[in-house]
């Protein structure tokens, strides 16, 4: 059996063996005394209630109703903040496998943040700045944001106080200072953790062209194993020759980054090569290799399949899919929209999950697709309340991004007068625009319209079939019977948020 078909070994892969710390052993409240000033009355029958427990959470997902999960998850951050660690993946995964619920991550991170952990202090600081507009880096909101941030620094957890140098330097939260910025950095470089002593060099130009690589604290610092000098210094080679040699260095040295490249880089050539490189960064927590890994478990392409044996695991990519997300990788955000929109892989249909993906990962990213998904639910009021003006306007944001099915969505808000006035020509136009990116599908929806009509356009089959001779350009053999599928299951021309993918 190959050794990477074994899915399971990935997931063992993420645990780090901890201990479970015990909660404190409650005390007894002693017995109640009387003052003595007075002789107690006679006790009569029991008349006195105790006070009500207090109440749980009604969230069945709240750390509150997983004690002893959340002792785990909590021994798990205080080991991450030991280590002045980054990755928060174990820690993420206690919770998925415990809750199955992405969206309970901020109970348990603002439970453990309360009990003064700076990961989940970080964790929040960073959120919140992330929800943000990008203008409102001087607002009250920022500063609250920074100021869960510095709480972490102040704990010397070497993330958070590069974190809070970082906000000192751009001037969010707090007034911009270059002085105290250098300080928090320099403070964090003491614990020796190679991806600070890396923005250390970064943030002082010691890393601005390949050519550093030969200045003497550059080398010294690579010799004691800082690869993610060596990443950035490949992206910066003057020949791609030099760029492969930096990278499989970096890779070799541990880099998860580095490993991810070489991963794409290997994916036509050398398929097992690659996936062993996808392994290894998945294994070192990369973000993006998780959420590759979880596209390969849910549906592995053959050349994989043919090279490494079979590796599908639905179960596992959703997982993946939802630790990616976390992590911030726009993609997973919109696979797991799609899937809870339309009810894929064993996942019940969740407009509202759906909804929440999709806006979650286009605040924080700002990615056309999302922003698009984002829009469109807005328009319609799917998994949200509905917000014509504002769905338009993401619409548009997106469309203006170039992004073809943005263009697609408000041809079909114009065609059906849906938060604006019902104006076929406009429909007309955006999916003409759309069309000259070349996606087949704006030329399919042009024939769709022509071909269902409207009260300001009557149908044309010579326009049904001047649009299809140009889909059939761009997909030969297959515009036909997509025309077909359309009419056969939506009787009429139709949309959702998320781009159609048969073909």
């Amino acid at each position: 059996m190959n050794l990477y078909s074994i899915p399971a070994a990935l997931t063992a892969a993420f645990l780090i063996c901890a201990p479970i710390t015990e909660a404190a052993p409650r005390k007894k409240n002693s017995s109640t005394k009387t003052s003595g000033h007075k002789k107690a009355p006679a006790k009569k029958t029991k008349t006195h209630t105790p006070p009500p427990a207090p109440k749980l959470p009604a969230d069945p997902h709240a750390p509150q109703h997983h004690e002893e999960a959340y002792r785990t998850f909590f021994s798990q951050l205080e080991q991450i903040a030991k280590a002045n660690g980054f990755s928060i993946v174990t820690p993420l995964l206690t919770i998925l496998q415990t809750t199955d619920d992405e969206f309970c991550i901020d109970l348990w991170m603002q439970r453990a943040g309360d009990e003064g952990n700076p990961v989940a202090l970080l964790y929040l600081g960073k959120k919140a700045l992330l929800s943000l507009p990008k203008n409102n880096a001087e607002s009250q909101e920022a500063r609250q944001a920074v100021i869960l941030i510095k709480k972490a620094a102040e704990k010397k957890y070497a993330p958070a106080m590069l974190e809070y140098s970082n906000c000192l330097r751009e001037g969010i939260g707090f007034p911009a200072n270059e002085a105290a910025a250098d300080k928090e950095l320099i403070a964090a470089c003491a614990g020796g953790n190679f991806r600070i002593r890396f923005h250390w060099l970064l943030n002082n130009g010691r890393l601005e062209k390949f050519e550093d690589l030969k200045l003497p604290e550059v080398m010294s610092e690579i010799k004691r194993g800082n690869h993610y000098i060596l990443h950035h210094m490949a992206l910066l080679a003057p020949s791609e020759a030099l760029m492969l040699q930096t990278l499989d260095m970096a890779a070799k040295m541990g880099s998860d980054a580095a490993l991810y490249e070489c991963h794409l880089l290997h994916q036509k050539s050398d398929i097992a090569k690659s996936y062993k490189q996808l392994t290894q960064a998945v294994q070192l927590h990369n973000p993006y290799a998780i959420h590759a890994m979880a596209r390969y478990y849910i549906d592995p392409p053959i050349s994989l399949e043919l090279n490494v044996g079979s590796v599908r695991n639905i179960r596992d990519g959703i997982l993946f899919l939802k630790i990616a997300a976390l992590l911030g990788v726009p993609e997973a955000a919109a696979d797991l929209a799609q899937i809870y929109y339309h009810g894929q892989h064993g996942i019940p249909a969740d407009i509202c999950k759906s909804y929440r993906h999709a806006s979650t990962g286009a605040q924080a990213s700002g990615s056309p697709p999302l922003v698009t998904a984002q829009g469109f639910m807005q328009l319609c009021g799917q998994g949200t309340q509905q917000n014509t003006q504002e769905g338009l306007g993401r619409l548009q944001l997106a469309a203006k991004a170039g992004y073809a099915h943005a263009k697609e969505l408000l041809a079909y808000a114009h065609f059906r007068g849906i938060g604006t006035e019902q104006k076929s020509s406009q429909a007309i136009y955006y999916l003409e625009d759309a069309a000259t990116s070349k996606d087949p599908f704006a030329f399919i929806y042009l024939a769709l319209i022509f071909d269902e009509g409207a009260p300001d356009l009557p149908a044309d089959p010579k326009k049904v079939d001047y649009y299809l001779s140009h889909a059939e350009q761009v997909i030969p053999g297959k515009s036909k019977a997509l025309f077909d599928y359309f009419k056969r299951r939506y009787k009429k021309w139709t949309m959702h948020p998320f781009p159609e993918q048969y073909f």
